[in-house]
């Protein structure tokens, strides 16, 4: 497969269509490609939906990125308290699926059209049988596919069957960590770190900032389940020299000129720069986020989502590393009390041996 893939010079991505996690993730790949191959030919083709104007702003000034919105993929309907509303959730599956074949077929069309030589899936369930269909090689790259989640939600759901057969038409499985065990791959090759680098210092960040020695900053990263705190309560139970890093998604319900809030922009892409200035992180269980909360050596309070198998596995993990602590929805009304523990945690980071593998990958990919 290494001899076939030194020619390839177009490369097709399939994103998920859930959260931000997949695209921010695959941009560092797709960043260091694009560093091997300063002065080789490569077009990077992008399909995605829901993050389409996130990776489009991510690469507009390299024109051999071309990013395509797609509807790719459904994920899950979560409620207000993180918890899957397994009926919605069944709903938009089943749907999907009753699609799949069709699905299958649009993208082998593309595949021959555009004359791709690599598909990258991260986690899109029909870009295996349209590559395999094309005859030219599919990599997943995941810690979980979505066969996974809906077969631990819905058992003696018959037409899962056809997620699982489209993952085993992968040419190989990239296994990032925090995986689930996912046996129908057949190669696989084991990476743990997939994530964004750094663009600007952390002194840079935390003096653009306003931010003081001794403020103590926290990425406050809940997804949906944000809206649902009222950050003014939150800021008002912490110490004064505590600040919340929010994302642009939530309605901070709050004065923004309060300088205890931080709001990260609506159009930035660098999220991870923000990321990296932080003394502790709150937030859901999520591949991204936890990767490049590793990498800067910044401990987690974290929740998992009820049902969402990836999640038990994720947590674990964390657990085990001594990075991070589980926490519960009810938990974040007293907030203050769980970070006065996060130093505790900081000093388990010296004991782990982790690295971005975005180099490596990108490398055994050309």
């Amino acid at each position: 497969m290494k001899d076939k893939m030194l020619k390839q010079q177009r490369v097709c991505f399939y994103l998920s269509d859930y959260g931000y996690g997949h695209a921010s993730r695959q941009i560092s790949l797709i960043r260091e490609m694009l560093k091997l191959n300063k002065n080789k030919k490569i077009k990077i083709y992008v399909k995605c939906g829901h993050t389409f104007e996130f990776v489009k702003k991510s690469f507009c000034s390299d024109k051999r990125v071309v990013v395509i919105k797609s509807k790719n993929d459904v994920g899950v309907v979560l409620n207000q308290k993180l918890e899957i509303d397994l009926k919605r959730t069944k709903s938009i599956v089943n749907k999907y699926l009753l699609e799949f074949s069709q699905k299958v077929e649009d993208e082998y069309l593309f595949l021959k059209k555009n004359k791709i030589d690599l598909v990258i899936s991260d986690i899109v369930a029909q870009a295996f049988p349209a590559a395999q269909q094309a005859e030219i090689p599919a990599i997943a790259i995941t810690n979980f596919t979505w066969y996974d989640i809906y077969s631990h939600l819905f058992p003696e759901f018959q037409r899962l069957f056809l997620l699982r057969e489209a993952y085993e038409k992968a040419t190989a499985l990239y296994q990032l960590g925090f995986f689930v065990p996912m046996d129908y791959f057949g190669i696989k090759k084991e990476f743990f770190i997939l994530a964004r680098k750094a663009t600007v210092s952390k002194e840079k960040m935390r003096r653009e900032l306003g931010i003081k020695t001794d403020d103590f900053v926290v990425y406050f990263s809940l997804g949906m389940a944000d809206a649902q705190h009222s950050l003014e309560n939150i800021v008002k139970n912490l110490p004064e020299n505590y600040k919340l890093i929010v994302s642009c998604n939530i309605d901070v319900n709050i004065n923004i000129n309060n300088k205890r809030v931080i709001q990260i922009p609506k159009f930035e892409t660098e999220s991870q720069n923000y990321l990296q200035i932080c003394d502790a992180v709150v937030s859901k269980c999520g591949y991204s986020t936890f990767a490049e909360a590793l990498l800067f050596k910044i401990p987690i309070l974290f929740l998992r989502r009820k049902g969402f198998a990836e999640d038990q596995i994720t947590g674990d993990k964390l657990l085990e590393f001594k990075v991070g602590k589980e926490i519960t929805f009810d938990d974040i009304k007293n907030l203050g009390i769980e970070l006065k523990n996060v130093e505790k945690l900081k000093k388990n980071f010296g004991k782990l041996k982790l690295q971005n593998d975005s180099g490596l990958i990108a490398k055994d990919l050309l």
